[in-house]
């Protein structure tokens, strides 16, 4: 289960394992806006304002190559994850080390939105036990859904194009 509290936009998601997502703003429920269609050619990722590292940027370029319109969609830390969540944004990569405090609540709340956080090293889950992270990918439910190659696939082909490029 996560709880993130967004003070900015006074906004609350939560969601977890065996909890739906929710969403609240100024205390009044929402909707979460997660089931519109990505166009097919067309990416909105989620990117620090300030923190984004030579590996995220070779993440983007790498997208680029593949012939997606890339949009760049600059967030604070947590507001990155509720982005996901609520489909507001497609894919974000997070290549920099990170604690588990940093990114549980986030991870509980995009897989229970349906979407999928994806370890870049292993290519697999990000295991809630870790204590520390490589770095992750994490997509929206419609970006995953779209995806023919989903966002495991698209990791995949990044981390060998980054070896050979290493």
């Amino acid at each position: 289960f996560g709880i993130i509290n967004d003070v900015l936009d006074n906004e609350i998601l939560w969601g977890g394992r065996d909890v739906p997502t929710g969403m609240t703003r100024d205390g009044q429920p929402l909707p979460l806006e997660d089931d519109g269609p990505v166009p097919d050619n067309k990416l909105r990722v989620a990117v620090s304002r300030f923190h984004i590292i030579e590996w995220e940027l070779r993440y983007i370029d790498y997208l680029r190559g593949l012939n997606y319109d890339v949009e760049l969609v600059p967030l604070g830390a947590s507001s990155k994850q509720c982005m996901v969540a609520r489909g507001l944004v497609d894919i974000c990569p997070k290549f920099a080390k990170c604690s588990e405090w940093d990114t549980a609540a986030g991870q509980a709340i995009v897989e229970a939105a349906g979407g999928l956080v994806v370890n870049v090293e292993t290519n697999g889950s990000i295991p809630r036990s870790s204590s520390s992270t490589g770095g992750f990918t994490s997509a929206s439910r419609p970006a995953t859904k779209h995806f023919c190659n989903t966002a495991k696939e698209i990791d995949k082909y990044f981390l060998s194009w980054a070896r050979m490029k290493s």
